[in-house]
Protein backbone atom coordinates (compact mmCIF):
# COMPACT_ATOMS: atom_id res chain seq x y z
CA UNK A 1 0.00 0.00 0.00
CA UNK A 2 1.34 3.55 -0.80
CA UNK A 3 1.46 6.60 1.35
CA UNK A 4 -1.33 8.25 -0.29
CA UNK A 5 -3.69 5.13 -0.07
CA UNK A 6 -2.80 4.58 3.63
CA UNK A 7 -3.78 8.35 4.76
CA UNK A 8 -6.96 7.69 2.39
CA UNK A 9 -7.68 4.46 3.80
CA UNK A 10 -7.09 6.27 7.61
CA UNK A 11 -8.94 9.60 6.83
CA UNK A 12 -6.71 11.30 9.35
CA UNK A 13 -5.08 13.82 6.71
CA UNK A 14 -6.91 16.22 5.06
CA UNK A 15 -4.12 16.51 2.47
CA UNK A 16 -5.04 13.01 0.41
CA UNK A 17 -6.14 15.05 -2.59
CA UNK A 18 -3.25 17.39 -2.32
CA UNK A 19 -0.80 13.59 -2.80
CA UNK A 20 -2.97 12.65 -5.63
CA UNK A 21 -3.92 15.91 -7.45
CA UNK A 22 -0.83 17.60 -6.80
CA UNK A 23 -1.12 21.61 -6.71
CA UNK A 24 -4.61 21.59 -8.04
CA UNK A 25 -7.62 24.55 -6.69
CA UNK A 26 -9.03 22.19 -4.59
CA UNK A 27 -5.66 20.53 -3.09
CA UNK A 28 -4.91 24.72 -1.90
CA UNK A 29 -8.24 25.33 -0.61
CA UNK A 30 -7.73 22.24 1.97
CA UNK A 31 -3.99 23.71 2.71
CA UNK A 32 -6.28 26.89 3.15
CA UNK A 33 -8.59 24.88 5.51
CA UNK A 34 -5.40 23.43 7.59
CA UNK A 35 -3.80 26.30 7.81
CA UNK A 36 -7.09 28.48 9.08
CA UNK A 37 -7.15 25.02 11.91
CA UNK A 38 -3.75 25.69 13.29
CA UNK A 39 -4.14 29.85 13.59
CA UNK A 40 -7.11 28.90 15.35
CA UNK A 41 -5.39 26.42 17.83
CA UNK A 42 -2.62 28.76 18.01
CA UNK A 43 -4.57 31.24 18.82
CA UNK A 44 -6.04 29.45 21.54
CA UNK A 45 -3.22 28.33 23.10
CA UNK A 46 -1.95 31.26 23.49
CA UNK A 47 -4.97 32.55 25.52
CA UNK A 48 -4.74 29.53 27.70
CA UNK A 49 -0.92 30.21 28.26
CA UNK A 50 -1.12 33.98 28.81
CA UNK A 51 -0.94 34.10 32.30
CA UNK A 52 2.27 31.35 32.45
CA UNK A 53 6.01 31.95 31.74
CA UNK A 54 8.24 29.12 30.90
CA UNK A 55 11.45 29.13 29.55
CA UNK A 56 12.06 29.69 25.56
CA UNK A 57 12.47 26.76 23.13
CA UNK A 58 16.28 25.90 23.71
CA UNK A 59 18.69 25.59 20.97
CA UNK A 60 20.15 23.03 20.04
CA UNK A 61 23.36 23.97 21.63
CA UNK A 62 22.68 24.39 25.48
CA UNK A 63 25.16 24.64 28.07
CA UNK A 64 24.06 23.96 31.35
CA UNK A 65 26.27 21.14 33.02
CA UNK A 66 24.76 17.54 33.26
CA UNK A 67 21.55 18.33 31.09
CA UNK A 68 19.75 15.45 28.95
CA UNK A 69 17.80 16.90 25.81
CA UNK A 70 15.56 14.40 24.21
CA UNK A 71 14.03 15.53 20.86
CA UNK A 72 12.08 14.10 18.06
CA UNK A 73 10.90 15.84 15.04
CA UNK A 74 8.83 15.17 11.74
CA UNK A 75 9.57 16.80 8.42
CA UNK A 76 7.20 16.72 5.11
CA UNK A 77 8.37 17.63 1.75
CA UNK A 78 6.79 17.75 -1.45
CA UNK A 79 8.01 18.99 -4.73
CA UNK A 80 6.98 18.60 -8.23
CA UNK A 81 9.47 20.94 -9.98
CA UNK A 82 13.59 21.12 -10.11
CA UNK A 83 15.86 23.79 -10.31
CA UNK A 84 18.00 23.39 -13.34
CA UNK A 85 21.81 23.83 -13.44
CA UNK A 86 21.48 27.35 -14.71
CA UNK A 87 19.09 28.12 -12.18
CA UNK A 88 15.72 28.22 -13.95
CA UNK A 89 12.72 25.88 -12.52
CA UNK A 90 11.15 23.39 -14.73
CA UNK A 91 8.16 21.27 -14.06
CA UNK A 92 8.14 17.13 -13.46
CA UNK A 93 6.99 14.87 -16.69
CA UNK A 94 3.30 14.71 -16.71
CA UNK A 95 1.39 14.69 -13.14
CA UNK A 96 4.77 12.81 -11.07
CA UNK A 97 5.77 13.92 -7.97
CA UNK A 98 8.11 12.82 -5.16
CA UNK A 99 7.12 13.63 -1.47
CA UNK A 100 9.55 12.55 1.63
CA UNK A 101 9.00 12.27 5.45
CA UNK A 102 11.80 12.18 7.74
CA UNK A 103 11.59 10.74 11.59
CA UNK A 104 14.28 11.61 13.49
CA UNK A 105 15.40 11.66 16.86
CA UNK A 106 18.52 12.95 18.91
CA UNK A 107 19.99 13.05 22.61
CA UNK A 108 22.11 15.43 23.53
CA UNK A 109 23.95 15.13 27.00
CA UNK A 110 25.75 18.59 28.33
CA UNK A 111 28.93 16.81 29.82
CA UNK A 112 30.73 19.51 30.77
CA UNK A 113 29.73 23.46 31.37
CA UNK A 114 31.19 23.85 27.83
CA UNK A 115 30.96 20.77 25.72
CA UNK A 116 28.09 18.65 24.61
CA UNK A 117 27.73 15.47 22.85
CA UNK A 118 25.01 14.31 20.83
CA UNK A 119 23.75 10.89 19.13
CA UNK A 120 21.18 10.19 16.69
CA UNK A 121 19.24 8.83 13.49
CA UNK A 122 16.77 9.40 11.10
CA UNK A 123 14.15 7.09 9.24
CA UNK A 124 13.32 8.00 5.61
CA UNK A 125 9.64 6.82 4.08
CA UNK A 126 9.57 8.25 0.15
CA UNK A 127 7.29 8.04 -2.53
CA UNK A 128 7.77 8.74 -5.93
CA UNK A 129 4.67 9.16 -8.98
CA UNK A 130 5.46 8.71 -12.64
CA UNK A 131 2.73 7.01 -15.35
CA UNK A 132 4.07 4.35 -14.96
CA UNK A 133 4.18 3.34 -11.37
CA UNK A 134 4.22 4.21 -7.93
CA UNK A 135 6.89 3.98 -5.77
CA UNK A 136 7.26 3.78 -1.47
CA UNK A 137 10.36 3.33 0.53
CA UNK A 138 11.15 3.39 3.71
CA UNK A 139 14.64 2.38 5.63
CA UNK A 140 16.25 3.55 8.62
CA UNK A 141 19.00 5.43 6.22
CA UNK A 142 21.04 7.58 8.87
CA UNK A 143 23.11 7.59 12.23
CA UNK A 144 24.35 10.73 13.53
CA UNK A 145 27.31 11.50 15.78
CA UNK A 146 28.12 15.12 17.22
CA UNK A 147 30.27 17.00 19.26
CA UNK A 148 29.72 20.85 20.08
CA UNK A 149 32.30 23.18 22.15
CA UNK A 150 31.39 27.08 23.64
CA UNK A 151 34.78 28.51 22.15
CA UNK A 152 33.74 31.79 23.35
CA UNK A 153 31.10 33.65 25.74
CA UNK A 154 31.58 37.36 25.66
CA UNK A 155 29.06 39.54 26.95
CA UNK A 156 25.89 38.46 25.08
CA UNK A 157 27.54 37.07 22.20
CA UNK A 158 28.48 33.23 21.66
CA UNK A 159 30.56 31.15 19.67
CA UNK A 160 30.41 27.72 19.30
CA UNK A 161 32.62 25.05 17.14
CA UNK A 162 30.43 22.27 16.26
CA UNK A 163 31.23 18.76 14.31
CA UNK A 164 28.84 16.02 12.88
CA UNK A 165 29.54 12.76 11.42
CA UNK A 166 26.30 11.44 9.78
CA UNK A 167 26.72 7.75 8.92
CA UNK A 168 24.48 6.20 5.71
CA UNK A 169 22.96 3.32 6.36
CA UNK A 170 21.67 2.79 2.85
CA UNK A 171 24.17 3.05 -0.05
CA UNK A 172 22.54 3.70 -3.53
CA UNK A 173 22.61 1.17 -5.84
CA UNK A 174 22.36 2.21 -9.41
CA UNK A 175 20.02 -1.16 -10.21
CA UNK A 176 17.28 -0.66 -7.49
CA UNK A 177 13.65 -0.43 -8.60
CA UNK A 178 13.05 1.24 -5.25
CA UNK A 179 12.92 5.02 -4.47
CA UNK A 180 15.93 6.49 -3.10
CA UNK A 181 15.55 7.81 0.81
CA UNK A 182 18.74 8.83 1.03
CA UNK A 183 21.82 10.28 -1.00
CA UNK A 184 23.88 7.20 0.06
CA UNK A 185 26.89 8.93 0.98
CA UNK A 186 28.68 9.50 4.34
CA UNK A 187 28.91 13.15 5.32
CA UNK A 188 31.48 14.81 7.81
CA UNK A 189 30.30 18.75 8.94
CA UNK A 190 32.53 20.87 10.69
CA UNK A 191 30.83 24.64 11.09
CA UNK A 192 31.19 27.46 13.16
CA UNK A 193 27.56 29.13 14.94
CA UNK A 194 27.57 32.34 16.48
CA UNK A 195 24.91 33.81 18.83
CA UNK A 196 23.74 37.05 19.98
CA UNK A 197 20.59 37.43 22.51
CA UNK A 198 19.51 40.89 23.53
CA UNK A 199 16.59 41.52 25.71
CA UNK A 200 13.79 40.82 23.12
CA UNK A 201 15.13 39.15 20.49
CA UNK A 202 17.57 36.66 18.77
CA UNK A 203 20.19 36.72 15.81
CA UNK A 204 22.24 33.45 15.12
CA UNK A 205 24.11 32.11 12.18
CA UNK A 206 26.20 29.45 11.05
CA UNK A 207 28.81 28.59 8.32
CA UNK A 208 30.63 25.25 7.67
CA UNK A 209 31.50 22.64 5.03
CA UNK A 210 29.68 19.18 4.08
CA UNK A 211 32.47 16.49 2.87
CA UNK A 212 30.52 13.96 1.19
CA UNK A 213 31.89 10.28 -0.05
CA UNK A 214 31.32 8.20 -3.05
CA UNK A 215 32.06 10.86 -5.60
CA UNK A 216 29.32 13.44 -4.55
CA UNK A 217 30.44 16.88 -4.46
CA UNK A 218 31.75 19.06 -1.01
CA UNK A 219 28.90 21.16 0.06
CA UNK A 220 29.56 24.88 1.85
CA UNK A 221 26.58 25.44 4.15
CA UNK A 222 25.47 28.64 5.57
CA UNK A 223 22.58 30.19 7.26
CA UNK A 224 21.23 33.07 9.49
CA UNK A 225 18.20 34.01 11.23
CA UNK A 226 16.62 36.29 13.62
CA UNK A 227 14.02 35.14 16.36
CA UNK A 228 11.68 37.76 18.51
CA UNK A 229 10.89 37.18 21.78
CA UNK A 230 7.63 36.81 23.64
CA UNK A 231 6.55 36.17 27.37
CA UNK A 232 4.86 32.99 26.71
CA UNK A 233 6.27 31.96 23.21
CA UNK A 234 8.69 33.07 19.89
CA UNK A 235 8.78 33.72 16.32
CA UNK A 236 11.49 33.48 14.53
CA UNK A 237 12.85 33.42 10.63
CA UNK A 238 15.72 32.08 9.04
CA UNK A 239 17.32 31.63 5.46
CA UNK A 240 20.02 28.51 4.84
CA UNK A 241 21.07 27.38 2.30
CA UNK A 242 24.43 25.38 0.17
CA UNK A 243 26.48 25.14 -2.86
CA UNK A 244 28.78 22.81 -4.43
CA UNK A 245 32.76 24.04 -3.77
CA UNK A 246 34.15 20.61 -5.77
CA UNK A 247 32.84 19.05 -8.39
CA UNK A 248 31.07 15.66 -8.33
CA UNK A 249 32.88 13.19 -9.75
CA UNK A 250 30.31 12.35 -12.60
CA UNK A 251 30.21 15.95 -13.49
CA UNK A 252 31.26 15.04 -17.16
CA UNK A 253 28.66 12.35 -16.81
CA UNK A 254 25.56 14.05 -15.03
CA UNK A 255 23.39 11.08 -17.08
CA UNK A 256 24.13 8.62 -15.29
CA UNK A 257 23.05 10.40 -11.77
CA UNK A 258 19.92 11.22 -13.82
CA UNK A 259 18.89 7.55 -14.72
CA UNK A 260 18.68 6.48 -11.42
CA UNK A 261 16.51 9.27 -10.28
CA UNK A 262 14.30 9.66 -13.55
CA UNK A 263 13.69 5.91 -13.16
CA UNK A 264 12.93 5.16 -9.38
CA UNK A 265 12.36 9.17 -8.31
CA UNK A 266 9.92 10.64 -10.67
CA UNK A 267 12.48 12.47 -12.19
CA UNK A 268 13.01 14.53 -9.13
CA UNK A 269 16.42 15.90 -7.84
CA UNK A 270 15.71 15.72 -4.33
CA UNK A 271 18.16 13.20 -3.91
CA UNK A 272 21.45 11.95 -6.08
CA UNK A 273 22.52 15.44 -8.40
CA UNK A 274 25.34 16.49 -9.27
CA UNK A 275 26.67 19.64 -7.92
CA UNK A 276 23.63 20.85 -6.27
CA UNK A 277 22.79 24.57 -4.69
CA UNK A 278 19.96 25.84 -2.86
CA UNK A 279 18.39 28.29 -0.62
CA UNK A 280 15.74 27.95 1.45
CA UNK A 281 13.69 29.89 3.64
CA UNK A 282 11.69 29.30 7.30
CA UNK A 283 9.56 30.46 9.48
CA UNK A 284 8.87 28.65 13.01
CA UNK A 285 6.85 29.11 16.40
CA UNK A 286 7.96 27.73 19.53
CA UNK A 287 5.72 26.85 22.03
CA UNK A 288 6.95 25.98 25.75
CA UNK A 289 4.06 23.98 27.20
CA UNK A 290 5.68 22.92 30.66
CA UNK A 291 10.07 24.20 31.70
CA UNK A 292 10.92 20.73 30.46
CA UNK A 293 8.40 20.18 27.23
CA UNK A 294 8.84 22.09 24.39
CA UNK A 295 7.65 22.16 20.97
CA UNK A 296 8.33 24.05 17.49
CA UNK A 297 6.03 24.12 14.11
CA UNK A 298 7.98 25.15 10.54
CA UNK A 299 7.12 26.15 7.26
CA UNK A 300 9.45 26.61 4.54
CA UNK A 301 9.93 27.06 0.73
CA UNK A 302 13.00 26.71 -1.40
CA UNK A 303 13.85 30.35 -3.19
CA UNK A 304 16.58 29.40 -5.59
CA UNK A 305 18.88 26.86 -6.51
CA UNK A 306 20.28 24.66 -9.10
CA UNK A 307 20.46 20.62 -10.00
CA UNK A 308 18.25 19.76 -6.91
CA UNK A 309 13.95 20.10 -6.21
CA UNK A 310 11.96 22.77 -5.52
CA UNK A 311 9.04 22.37 -2.90
CA UNK A 312 7.62 23.00 0.55
CA UNK A 313 8.66 21.70 3.89
CA UNK A 314 6.27 21.60 6.55
CA UNK A 315 8.02 20.26 10.07
CA UNK A 316 7.18 19.77 13.96
CA UNK A 317 9.55 19.60 16.95
CA UNK A 318 9.51 17.97 20.58
CA UNK A 319 11.76 18.44 23.04
CA UNK A 320 12.02 16.94 26.48
CA UNK A 321 14.98 18.10 28.75
CA UNK A 322 16.13 16.66 31.96
CA UNK A 323 18.31 18.90 34.65
CA UNK A 324 21.38 17.44 36.27
CA UNK A 325 21.58 13.68 35.57
CA UNK A 326 25.43 13.58 36.12
CA UNK A 327 28.57 15.32 34.04
CA UNK A 328 32.17 14.10 33.39
CA UNK A 329 33.18 17.39 35.72
CA UNK A 330 32.33 15.27 38.57
CA UNK A 331 34.79 12.87 37.69
CA UNK A 332 37.52 15.23 37.40
CA UNK A 333 37.57 17.29 40.28
CA UNK A 334 34.20 19.53 39.65
CA UNK A 335 30.79 19.97 41.14
CA UNK A 336 28.98 18.24 38.68
CA UNK A 337 25.52 19.31 37.45
CA UNK A 338 23.74 22.83 37.31
CA UNK A 339 26.38 24.45 35.91
CA UNK A 340 25.86 27.94 34.48
CA UNK A 341 23.20 28.69 32.07
CA UNK A 342 25.25 29.74 28.77
CA UNK A 343 22.26 29.39 26.06
CA UNK A 344 20.01 31.63 24.67
CA UNK A 345 16.11 31.36 25.87
CA UNK A 346 15.79 33.52 29.01
CA UNK A 347 15.23 36.87 27.82
CA UNK A 348 18.42 39.39 29.43
CA UNK A 349 17.79 41.61 31.90
CA UNK A 350 19.84 44.56 31.80
CA UNK A 351 21.63 45.03 34.56
CA UNK A 352 20.88 48.27 36.91
CA UNK A 353 23.87 50.59 37.08
CA UNK A 354 24.36 52.86 39.84
CA UNK A 355 26.97 55.19 41.07
CA UNK A 356 26.88 56.33 45.02
CA UNK A 357 27.14 60.51 45.31
CA UNK A 358 30.01 61.25 47.23
CA UNK A 359 30.75 64.80 46.76
CA UNK A 360 28.11 65.82 49.46
CA UNK A 361 30.91 67.76 51.89
CA UNK A 362 31.80 64.47 54.44
CA UNK A 363 35.44 63.39 54.83
CA UNK A 364 34.94 59.80 52.50
CA UNK A 365 38.21 58.34 55.19
CA UNK A 366 35.46 57.98 57.32
CA UNK A 367 34.14 55.00 55.55
CA UNK A 368 36.94 53.39 54.44
CA UNK A 369 37.17 49.47 55.72
CA UNK A 370 39.71 48.34 57.36
CA UNK A 371 41.25 45.35 57.26
CA UNK A 372 41.95 43.15 59.80
CA UNK A 373 45.67 42.61 61.31
CA UNK A 374 46.73 39.05 59.94
CA UNK A 375 48.45 38.19 63.20
CA UNK A 376 45.54 39.18 65.71
CA UNK A 377 43.22 35.90 63.48
CA UNK A 378 43.85 33.55 66.05
CA UNK A 379 44.31 35.12 68.84
CA UNK A 380 41.81 35.19 71.74
CA UNK A 381 39.32 38.33 71.84
CA UNK A 382 41.26 39.31 75.17
CA UNK A 383 44.65 39.59 73.80
CA UNK A 384 43.37 41.65 71.27
CA UNK A 385 41.19 44.10 72.89
CA UNK A 386 42.62 44.29 76.90
CA UNK A 387 39.83 43.62 79.59
CA UNK A 388 40.14 46.67 82.19
CA UNK A 389 40.35 46.85 85.27
CA UNK A 390 37.44 47.17 87.47
CA UNK A 391 37.75 51.09 89.40
CA UNK A 392 36.76 50.74 93.14
CA UNK A 393 34.83 53.43 94.33
CA UNK A 394 36.24 55.52 97.63
CA UNK A 395 33.75 55.70 100.79
CA UNK A 396 32.49 58.94 101.66
CA UNK A 397 34.10 60.65 104.67
CA UNK A 398 31.77 62.83 107.36
CA UNK A 399 33.66 65.85 107.50
CA UNK A 400 33.04 68.41 110.79
CA UNK A 401 33.64 72.29 110.80
CA UNK A 402 35.74 71.93 113.58
CA UNK A 403 38.34 69.33 111.55
CA UNK A 404 38.19 71.01 108.27
CA UNK A 405 39.05 74.34 110.30
CA UNK A 406 41.85 72.39 112.14
CA UNK A 407 43.03 71.18 108.64
CA UNK A 408 43.87 74.50 107.49
CA UNK A 409 45.14 75.93 110.55
CA UNK A 410 42.70 77.60 111.81
CA UNK A 411 40.91 77.44 115.71
CA UNK A 412 37.57 76.80 115.95
CA UNK A 413 35.49 79.74 117.73
CA UNK A 414 33.96 76.46 119.45
CA UNK A 415 36.93 75.98 121.49
CA UNK A 416 36.76 79.41 122.80
CA UNK A 417 35.82 80.05 126.39
CA UNK A 418 32.25 81.44 126.70
CA UNK A 419 30.96 79.35 123.78
CA UNK A 420 29.13 76.14 123.95
CA UNK A 421 26.44 74.91 121.33
CA UNK A 422 24.74 71.43 120.95
CA UNK A 423 25.10 69.87 116.87
CA UNK A 424 22.20 67.84 115.65
CA UNK A 425 23.72 65.43 113.10
CA UNK A 426 21.32 65.67 109.70
CA UNK A 427 23.78 64.81 107.20
CA UNK A 428 22.33 61.28 105.02
CA UNK A 429 24.23 58.14 105.82
CA UNK A 430 27.19 56.86 103.35
CA UNK A 431 25.98 54.13 101.13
Amino acid sequence: MTMSGFFMDLDLCPLHSFYKLGYTDLAMKKIKKLFLMLTYFFMIFVLLMKEQSFALLQPDQLYVEGRLDVQTSVDYFRTTTNFNSNGTTSSLPANNYLQVINLASQVRWAAFETLGFRFGGNMGFIESSDLLATRANSAINRLDFGIDYLSLKMHSWEAILDFEYSHSLEPVDVNTDSALTNSGAHEMKPQIILRYQAPTYFLFGQTGINYRTDGLSTLWNYGTGAEYLFDTFSLGAQLQGYMSVTDDSKINQTSYRDFVTSRVNAGSKYYYSVNPGLIHTDVYVNLPFTEKLHMQLKAGYDLAGNNTAQGILLAALLRFSFDDVGSLSSHFGGSGGGGNQQDRPLPVVPEERFKVETNDGVNQKYFTPKDPIKENYNKPTDQILPVPKPVKKKKKKNVTLDSSLQKGGMKSPLSQPGYSIKLKRTGTKSK
